[in-house]
């Protein structure tokens, strides 16, 4: 097996939009709404920043499909029950729609549709040739059903004018053609009689007209079944306005000829339900949302599920580096604790250690309620499993002097609670963890990485956290106001926390009232876009898949817990506007994370 990369450079790459073909499809695991979107439904990919949906689309499109080393995915692909193309809406040209302000709105969506019909041909020019390696078994045979696909293609997409005899020539065209009505768009920005010909004119048809054509085209070389999918895999349209989700709504709505819409947008960012007729979407009807951050195949459950998922996750990126491991386990990393968050199996005897911090920051209520039941069965159900974290992070806020560390926030449950079953958040934190300080000695013959102690894992944790919490600042537009709202929700649950006596209750959610604003309501949208908040539903509920409308109730990211130094797990809701309304006065202390804010402080300000 090859060498492995240096340590640190293991994972930079941690979005499937830069990845090649090989790593995409050799680190994908597949989540359990990755099958749902293998039929000829049209769907909406719902997913936070990081939740891999774009890796979901590209294992969609038939070349990377083709090449996964799955029973199921080769049984579609044998029986040619699916081909799909990807084609992500990136940034760069999509930046170009706004930048022509000469243009009138009808001039601004046929601009927008004759760069999609491009984008949406040369994506296809890898699924024909995908096609192709499938389906055609001799190598003459191929080369020869190229050369003819590509010429037919080509007069197709040039009104007979230039023949390409490969696809690489058929790709060139196309580049070709794009920058030349680029540079015609701003020589004539308002042609009229007399102008030369702009470019392209064969895509200024229909919208997907041109990708149609070269589906009739293929299917003249390969014989598909009349129950093949095609589908078209529309990528990253959060960069889209409402006005272009509403031309692709309308062809979603009138979808013919098996061609399928999968499309993928951050939650609350699917900008509208209306078309181009007086006909809207119907959700369950004409399409069905699949919200990929709650995804049953990892998200089952906070304790099991989650674990197996991000051991997968690790293991396959790993091996695909060329570090020799059998399996992977979080446990060869992280050891064996996490103390905050293990079952309680401590001694809560009456005169225990546990018991007299108990009676220290608990309730008169929660205490004698803990006293009846000492010794019985339901003891650990209804007082140990619920207040034990809470009475462990609140006497070491008390207890930890200065720049002293503790280990709360250490083990591999905590890695796996903070990632938020989130791909490109458990990679960072992995990395975070294991190359922040490598060293000689912290190596060992399983994983070539760092092996931090536990009380180091629990000072990088909190780290992390407050990375996370200072780069919110840093959207595009939105970031002061929305650093300053999740700062709000942190603190005011901080000082319910740190600033009470300890129940079996604890907050960290908010319920947002239908009478919400619109400015604080678009706080709590893009807060859940970007993975800060997520609506409280029941684990594997199919609910889930529905956002709520304006309202509802939203946990806040367990990855923001430790900068707080609470507890990375539901919680109560309270009103947001309530919360908002209340004055949170904290203090900072020493630069630690978890505990910069000092329980004394908080509680004096809370008299």
């Amino acid at each position: 097996m090859n060498s492995p990369e240096p340590r640190q450079s293991l994972f930079e790459d941690n979005n499937a939009r830069s990845q090649s073909l090989t790593e995409v499809v050799e680190t994908f695991v597949p989540p359990e709404s990755y099958w749902r979107l293998l039929s000829s439904k049209n769907h909406v990919l719902l997913g936070s920043r990081g939740s891999g949906k774009t890796a979901v689309l590209k294992m969609l499109s038939h070349d990377h499909l083709s090449q996964f080393r799955n029973a199921a995915a080769r049984r579609a692909i044998d029986q040619q029950r699916f081909v799909g193309l990807y084609v992500p809406m990136r940034a760069e040209w999509v930046g170009t729609l706004k930048n022509k302000t000469w243009h009138s709105p009808e001039e601004q969506e046929a601009w927008f549709q004759w760069r999609l019909n491009i984008s949406t041909c040369a994506a296809f020019i890898d699924t024909m040739q995908s096609c192709l390696s499938a389906y055609i078994s001799s190598d003459s045979m191929r080369i020869v059903a190229e050369r003819e696909l590509s010429l037919s293609v080509s007069r197709s997409w040039s009104s007979k004018r230039y023949q390409a005899e490969s696809f690489s020539a058929l790709r060139s065209y196309l580049e070709d053609i794009e920058f030349e009505r680029q540079v015609y768009s701003v020589s004539y920005p308002h042609p009229k009689a007399g102008d030369p010909r702009p470019p392209g004119l064969e895509f200024d048809i229909e919208l997907f007209g041109p990708l149609r054509r070269a589906i009739v085209l293929l299917k003249r070389h390969i014989q598909f079944p009349s129950h093949t999918v095609w589908a078209l895999c529309l990528d990253e349209l959060e960069f889209l306005s409402a006005s272009h989700h509403r031309i692709l709504n309308t062809h979603m709505r009138s979808a013919s000829g098996n061609l399928a819409f999968k499309m993928a947008t951050m939650p609350y960012f699917h900008h509208t339900l209306s078309t181009n007729t007086r006909a809207h979407l119907v959700h369950g009807d004409d399409f069905e949302y699949v919200n990929l951050d709650f995804d049953p195949a990892f998200r089952g459950t906070d304790r099991t599920s989650w674990s197996e998922w991000g051991e997968q996750l690790l293991e396959k990126r790993l091996k695909h580096k060329g570090i020799n491991i059998k399996t992977f386990a979080f446990s060869d990393v992280f050891g064996t604790r996490t103390p905050l968050l293990d079952e309680k199996d401590q001694d809560w005897t009456i005169e225990s250690q546990m018991m007299k911090i108990m009676r220290r920051y608990a309730t008169p209520e929660t205490i004698n309620r803990a006293m009846s039941l000492a010794g019985t069965s339901t003891f650990r159900d209804q007082i140990s499993r619920k207040i034990h974290s809470a009475l462990l992070l609140r006497h070491a806020a008390s207890t930890t002097k200065g720049n002293a560390e503790h280990d709360l926030y250490g083990g591999p449950k905590m890695v796996i609670r903070c990632s938020d079953a989130n791909p490109r958040q458990l990679i960072r934190l992995f990395q975070w963890l294991s190359f922040q300080s490598p060293k000689p000695e912290g190596l060992h013959d399983r994983v070539p990485i760092y092996r931090p102690s536990l009380r180091e894992q629990s000072r990088l944790v909190i780290d992390y956290s407050n990375e996370v919490l200072e780069l919110v600042s840093n959207e595009e537009d939105i970031g002061d106001r929305l650093s300053h709202f999740i700062r709000q929700l942190g603190s005011y649950f901080q000082s319910r926390f740190y600033g009470y006596p300890v129940t079996t209750d604890h907050f960290f959610a908010i319920t947002v009232d239908t009478s919400v604003d619109d400015e604080t309501w678009g706080l709590v949208k893009y807060a859940v876009g970007v993975g800060l908040l997520f609506p409280k539903s029941r684990p594997g509920s199919r609910r889930v898949n529905i956002l709520p409308g304006k309202g509802g109730t939203f946990n806040l990211s367990y990855r923001l817990a430790p900068a707080f130094g609470l507890i990375p797990r539901r919680g109560r809701a309270v009103s947001l506007s309530q919360l908002l309304k209340t004055p949170i006065r904290t203090r900072r202390g020493s630069e630690g994370g978890a505990f910069q804010y000092s329980l004394q402080a908080i509680e004096s300000d809370s008299e």
